[in-house]
C-alpha cells in the first residue's frame, strides 16, 4: 500500500468511528442536538448534586459506563436525563 491509500483508509475508518460515537438508537446526533443534551444533562446533574451530593450523580453516570457527559454514549442521553429528572422531582 502506498501512503495515499493508507491515509485514505485511516480517514474512512475515523469517519466511521466518529459516526458510531454519535449514534443515538441508529440515528446520527447532530451537533446542536448534542449541545442541547449537554446543557440539559449538566444542568440537571448540578441540581441533583446540590440535593443529593456528587456520589449520587456519579452513580447515575456509572450505570451507563460513564463518568460525565463527555464519556456518555449518545444512546443513553435520554435515560440519564430521565434519571436525573426523577431525582430532582423526587425531592
Amino acid at each position: 500500500m502506498n501512503k495515499s491509500t493508507v491515509s485514505d483508509f485511516r480517514s474512512v475508518k475515523q469517519t466511521k468511528i466518529d459516526k458510531y460515537r454519535q449514534t443515538n438508537g441508529g440515528e446520527t446526533v447532530t451537533h446542536s442536538d448534542r449541545e442541547m443534551w449537554r446543557i440539559n444533562i449538566e444542568n440537571d446533574a448540578d441540581q441533583a448534586c446540590s440535593i443529593y451530593g456528587a456520589a449520587a450523580v456519579d452513580g447515575v453516570f456509572q450505570r451507563y459506563d460513564a463518568t460525565c457527559f463527555d464519556d456518555l454514549s449518545p444512546s443513553y442521553y435520554e435515560e440519564v436525563f430521565g434519571d436525573l429528572e426523577l431525582m430532582i422531582n423526587d425531592n
